[in-house]
């Protein structure tokens, strides 16, 4: 279990992740605290510049060594011991988020609640290497991960999964590629048609353009009730700076409060956040280094060490450890080549009869 400091943590990494996200796709209208001339409105306008363009990818990294984090680790009520590898793997991966419409702004596409117009993708590396990939392209999902070695990093043998698969191979004939790292590939249609069987006719949720809109009011309405901006006066290679700050617990509290309400009417989400405390948060003021290129926001760096206390202060030293969001106002995101079909209809048909075979033997 997290300890109450790492829970601290989390959410309110969560926090400033979820209010610089406002940057994919948010509505540019300023409030009357925040005008265009003050620091305030200069961050407000650049986390919302993206939403004239159509694509934008993400980079989520930690600026730290794997030293520090194998000491992090190891820290605290609930101690970690990591590998070298391990160590190694979260100081130079990333986690890559990017999105792409085809022929819309982001601010025109949120009256648009077809999926299919856009495309996006999803990747975890651990420096040169991809682990996890997903991308959405032209109505067809794409997937592949690096089996052996997230096993090796997990400390699993792969020769025993390599021996589960092979019992499976019969049913399961696309396991012998995913297990060899290569890209599987099923359609959107095909999918769609699997979840309204299984959901009893409702199939694949699609976007909802007005919940979005009230979605991204709420916490631009987070962003200026409970942040304040001001400039630094130190110049970066990142870009012009502003240090954005507030109390951790109080922008937890109305942050959760908007997901809460925001996302009651969806199936599941008030179960995301039924334990969510933010009294568990601790109450200090939070700062938040952010960075603007020609208008928009290019990096947002969150030192967690400033919430660190105890034996986790201790490990770090003093020393910053941050967690850095980078923004590009561009999107690579193509089909991949020779990805192994999964033909949904009939695997599910597959596994039917096997289970209605079974039964019958029972």
């Amino acid at each position: 279990m997290l300890t109450k400091t790492r829970r601290g943590l989390a959410a309110t990494a969560i926090a400033a992740a979820a209010l610089t996200g406002v940057a994919a796709c948010g509505s540019s209208s300023s409030s009357s605290n925040s005008g265009s001339d003050t620091p305030q409105g200069t961050v407000r306008n650049a986390l919302t510049s993206y939403q004239d363009g159509n694509a934008l990818t993400v980079t989520v990294k930690l600026d730290a060594s794997a030293d520090d984090i194998k000491r992090l680790a190891a820290s605290g009520d609930d101690p970690t011991n990591l590998t070298d590898a391990q160590a190694k793997a979260y100081a130079n991966g990333t986690i890559v988020f990017a999105v792409k419409t085809k022929d819309k702004s982001f601010k025109d596409a949120q009256n648009d609640p077809d999926l299919t117009h856009s495309s996006f993708a999803f990747a975890v590396s651990t420096g040169n290497d991809k682990i996890v990939e997903f991308r959405f392209v032209d109505s067809t999902f794409f997937a592949r991960a690096d089996v052996k070695t997230i096993a090796q990093l997990g400390g699993n043998d792969v020769g025993d999964i390599q021996s589960e698969a092979d019992q499976l191979s019969s049913q399961l004939p696309f396991l012998k590629a995913a297990l060899a790292g290569n890209w599987l590939k099923t359609s959107y249609n095909d999918l769609n048609s699997i979840a309204k069987i299984a959901g009893g006719g409702g199939g694949l949720p699609s976007a909802n353009p007005a919940q979005s809109q009230a979605f991204i009011k709420a916490l631009l309405n987070v962003f200026d009730k409970d942040v304040t901006a001001t400039k630094a006066d130190d110049n970066s290679d990142l870009g012009d700076h502003y240090v954005v700050s507030g109390s951790s617990r109080t922008i937890a509290t109305d942050l959760v409060a908007a997901l809460k309400q925001e996302f009651a009417g969806l199936p599941g989400a008030s179960d995301a956040f039924k334990d969510a405390d933010p009294t568990q948060v601790p109450d200090k003021t939070v700062k938040v280094d952010t960075y603007i290129k020609s208008g928009k926001v290019h990096a947002v760096k969150l030192d967690v060490a400033q919430f660190a206390t105890g034996k986790d202060a201790a490990a770090l030293g003093g020393k910053p450890f941050y967690v850095e969001f980078d923004f590009d106002s561009s999107a690579d995101i193509s089909a991949p080549s020779g990805a192994t079909d999964i033909d949904l209809p009939s695997l599910v048909g597959k596994l039917g009869a096997g289970l209605g075979t079974s039964n019958q033997a029972s």
